[in-house]
């Protein structure tokens, strides 16, 4: 061997001289193929890419902002928040050179000098020296920012520059196009013209419900046909037969508190660990606390055995089961035409496992319990609150934990737009589901499912169509014993006139309150949310003649009666006093900022736009409107991962 190294020396030294070479040179030649880690693409806004060293660059700058200007600090929510905002102005030419970032000093002490002139704390021929020392103070700061912050000057007026820059944006944004005082008037009176009113409400009395006669067979299908597609929240008599998602279950559970109860300890066991834990025979606390130790390791160890059975006969059943590539990545299964007749059986499961856990132990084990839901439909909320523990749990190796009602709501047959987890009908989940405190481990299949759609059949929903009839019918009576009632109630007054609805109301006392488009029923009154009564109050109100006054002579018309039909009740109105919106009172309102703040929420034109307007620059909105992706496809403060184009 000696010589065979002799004799090939030169030859072994040249080729680990080139193997030492490709060492170094390699990773400097594949960091250049695939870039450094700055050079990664961080983030697209709109088509255009920004690297990892961008968005530093930004979160660098966005510190200096905070420190400088820590007021305004919460007006940026992240490093992706800045950027967007930046490239905005920067698309809209806002933002000027860095010399704007060393002018900001300046300005600001120029504002803060004129406050304190305005507040009295300095004299006004001192502004000017009060001026050059603030701005000198913040200039100061501004340097101090930078050198902790370890970058350069120019990165901190860059900050500075690209703040104005936005400020600029959002300036522009508010000031925009004022409509005159006459059409500010106009539009403001539609919203702010005040009715001062008592109102009396009667509503649907149950009593009145259940003296109805029932339903014929053909009076009750046509009811159904009637209201089959409605949804009960949107449709304009509160009544529908418009179905949820639902599913029916079957489940399986290991609880710990259970098998804590029934298991038994070794005794022996028992003695050895109480002596290396040095317990005295009369320490009866630390016997006790030795021994309840031990029980909840055996407990555990039980439990963890129990679901470790559990999910491995699930698997054996689940693995077998071609893949289904699904949305989002989710891999559900092939499930073949006799799968019903295949698919596990929970309670014959549980019985398994109890009967192999009590063989193994030497004793009876409990806490494996099998169950099911299939009696009637459950939404996925119900059937996690029916479950017993509606804060049951799911950890998805190391993402955020998914609770039991919204896997419920992911099942396939649902068409989820981003499921988290790959559930379907027929196949049973294999890892738990863990209660917030680790007593419980639920393992679940869902056996049926009805997407969300019209009811199938009167029988589904026979009970509450029938109580539903009953309530039309005692409310069309209602609706039209009021008209009478508000006839009655110009001579005898609200209170007395309403008592004569008592057979078919429940009827409250009569409520003073002031209407507002705007603001509505103030007091609010609960029945008059989200119903045309301001409305129509308003309406009435308006046809009086404001510099007349409120007699009797006009109590006809200003004491009418306004359906609700969507709460099945009947408000009885009197107004008793208007006020139409003038000029002298917007401005007295509002102050001085108050028209032009007025028109810029209110304008016509914009109303459309309603709380976006008021949220054009929030992060998640901006995402949305301008592209903002991750490389993975997903939004800067989306809420739910957004799909990739």
């Amino acid at each position: 061997m000696t010589k065979l190294l002799t004799k090939y020396r030169a030859v072994l030294l040249s080729v680990f001289g080139v193997i030492i070479m490709i060492a170094f040179v390699l990773p400097q030649g594949f960091q250049t193929f695939v870039g450094t880690p700055e050079s990664q693409t961080s983030v697209r806004i709109g088509g255009k890419r920004f690297t990892v060293a961008d968005t530093n660059k930004a979160a660098a700058e966005l510190e200096a902002v905070r420190r400088v200007l820590p007021r305004l600090a919460g007006l940026f929510t992240d490093r992706e928040h800045w950027l967007m905002l930046t490239e905005m102005a920067r698309g809209a030419d806002l933002i000027g050179p860095e010399q704007d970032g060393y002018s900001l000093a300046e300005a600001l002490a120029q504002q803060q000098a004129l406050a304190e002139v305005q507040q009295g704390q300095i004299a006004p021929d001192q502004a000017q020296q009060r001026t050059e020392a603030l701005a000198a103070e913040l200039r100061a700061q501004l340097s101090q920012t930078i050198g902790a912050s370890r970058r350069s000057s120019s990165t901190g007026a860059r900050a500075m520059a690209d703040f104005l820059g936005i400020s600029r944006l959002q300036s522009a944004y508010i000031d925009m196009a004022r409509t005159s005082g006459p059409r500010l008037l106009a539009d403001a009176r539609r919203d702010q013209d005040q009715a001062l009113a008592r109102v009396v409400f009667a509503t649907v009395s149950e009593a009145a419900v259940q003296a109805q006669p029932e339903p014929t067979p053909e009076q009750l299908a046509a009811h159904f046909e009637s209201f089959a597609g409605t949804d009960p929240a949107t449709g304009d008599l509160g009544v529908g037969y418009l179905q949820p998602d639902r599913l029916k279950l079957a489940w399986i559970t290991v609880d710990l508190a259970q098998v804590r109860r029934d298991v038994r300890l070794d005794p022996v066991e028992l003695a050895t660990r109480r002596v290396r834990a040095a317990i005295a025979d009369d320490d009866q606390a630390g016997r006790a606390r030795v021994e309840e130790e031990y029980r909840v390791e055996a407990a555990g160890r039980l439990a963890d055995q129990a679901m470790q059975l559990i999910r491995g006969e699930l698997l054996r059943v689940v693995d077998r089961l071609p893949a289904a590539p699904g949305r989002g990545g989710i891999a559900y299964r092939q499930l073949p035409e006799d799968w019903p007749a295949k698919r596990p059986d929970f309670a014959a499961l549980a019985r398994s496992v109890t009967e192999q856990m009590a063989a193994a132990a030497g004793h009876p084990v409990g806490g494996i319990e099998a169950g099911s839901f299939a009696e009637g439909w459950l939404t996925p909320e119900d059937a996690a609150s029916k479950l017993g523990r509606a804060g049951l749990t799911f950890q998805s190796r190391g993402r955020a934990f998914t609770q039991l009602a919204q896997a419920l709501s992911d099942l396939r047959e649902f068409d989820p737009p981003a499921p988290r987890l790959p559930v379907q009908v027929g196949v049973p989940i294999t890892d738990p589901f863990n209660s917030f405190d680790g007593q419980l481990r639920v393992l679940y299949m869902v056996t049926e499912a009805a997407p969300a759609g019209p009811a199938r059949s009167l029988d589904d929903v026979r009970q509450q169509a029938v109580r539903d009839w009953k309530r039309l019918n005692v409310y069309t009576e209602l609706v039209r014993e009021a008209q009478n009632a508000a006839t009655f109630a110009v001579v005898s007054g609200l209170q007395e006139a309403s008592a004569g609805l008592g057979l078919l109301a429940s009827v409250t006392p009569p409520l003073e309150s002031l209407f507002t488009r705007t603001q509505g029923m103030v007091p609010p009154g609960e029945l008059a949310q989200g119903t045309p009564l301001t409305e129509e109050v308003i309406k009435r109100a308006e046809r009086l003649d404001p510099s007349v006054p409120l007699t009797e002579a006009n109590l006809a018309a200003r004491t009418f009666a306004v359906p609700l039909p969507s709460k099945l009740s009947v408000a009885l109105v009197q107004v008793t006093a208007y006020q139409p919106l003038t000029i002298e009172r917007l401005r007295a309102d509002a102050g001085a900022a108050g028209p032009a703040a007025y028109t810029f929420v209110r304008e016509p034109s914009r109303r459309a736009l309603g709380p976006t307007l008021l949220r054009a620059f929030d992060p998640a909105l901006l995402a949305e409107r301008l592209d903002a992706r991750y490389p993975d496809g997903t939004r800067p403060h989306a809420a739910d991962p957004a799909p990739a184009p």
